[in-house]
């Protein structure tokens, strides 16, 4: 794990820490703040998924303004709502 050499940075396994909110490639998140629904954009890190794909589409639909772009810490500490994904990478099945 690399260390976070300053407040408002965040770093995770195998990657160099950077300032802003990531998140490993199998989890996204939205945070809706004033009414608009916010995430960290594409930028190689984060991989596009259905279900990320998915929630920005029917925000979208119901004509919520989306934002994809980096996001600072600070403006996840209070959001109005904050919601994370998380895709299973493996199933294991019953006998």
């Amino acid at each position: 794990m690399t260390t976070a050499p300053r407040a408002g940075a965040t770093a995770g396994r195998g990657r160099q820490a950077t300032r802003g909110a990531r998140t490993p490639t199998s989890e996204h998140l939205f945070a809706m703040i004033g009414g608009q629904l916010h995430t960290p954009a594409l930028d190689g890190a984060i991989l596009p998924g259905i279900t990320r794909d998915s929630l920005i589409a029917l925000a979208r639909n119901r004509v919520y303004r989306v934002h994809e772009r980096p996001m600072p810490i600070d403006e996840l500490l209070a959001p109005d709502l904050f919601h994370w994904t998380r895709t299973v990478p493996t199933w294991a099945m019953p006998r």
